[in-house]
């Protein structure tokens, strides 16, 4: 018996589990979640990079949540880009600094701008609402702002570190809605 069926028996004798293919669906997800963060910080450390690394995969991940991006057709394929996104990204967070805060803010703008206007990603791997497109559209503008003001505050507090992870961050959420407009519409 495999692991995941005991699990499964352990939990349906005190829970009652509605969906037998989505109890082993989601904890697929929740086993590739676990060796995605497993990995990032074992290359982060060696990397001295686990500081930004984390930085950035929470603020990435809530602002990706709702401009969406590139979803690849095999799990692998979209396991290795992400994570070699993640440790690459997190090196360039550590040696690059952005403390102009004129770019900053033209940075932020122009995302701004452009969510606004391409709006969430919607791609045929992942489709969505036209209601969750404009909801998600919102949600991504109001991070987006609430991204600029962190950024503001961790520049005047010397925090230089933050202030690049945001704009890196940022950068690459709006690039990847500029690069899915430009292949798919």
């Amino acid at each position: 018996m495999k692991k995941s069926d005991l699990l499964y028996e352990k939990i349906s004798r005190t829970t009652k589990i509605e969906d037998d293919e989505l109890f082993y669906y989601g904890l697929e997800v929740f086993k590739s979640y676990l060796l995605f963060i497993s990995i990032s910080f074992l290359f982060g450390g060696l990397l001295g990079t686990w500081k930004q690394l984390l930085s950035f995969l929470i603020f990435f991940t809530v602002l990706h949540r709702y401009t969406g991006g590139f979803h690849f057709q095999s799990r692998k394929t979209c396991f290795l880009v992400s994570q070699a996104i993640s440790i690459g990204l997190s090196y360039v967070i550590k040696y690059i600094k952005f403390v102009n805060m004129f770019f900053v803010s033209i940075l932020f703008t122009l995302s701004i701008i452009i969510v606004f206007f391409c709006k969430t990603v919607d791609s045929k791997e992942k489709r969505i609402t036209k209601h969750e497109r404009a909801v998600f559209t919102k949600k991504a503008i109001i991070i987006e702002i609430s991204y600029y003001i962190i950024t503001v505050l961790a520049y005047f507090m010397e925090c230089y570190e933050i202030a690049s992870c945001l704009c890196v961050c940022v950068m690459f959420c709006t690039f990847q809605i500029i690069l899915n407009k430009l292949l798919h519409e």
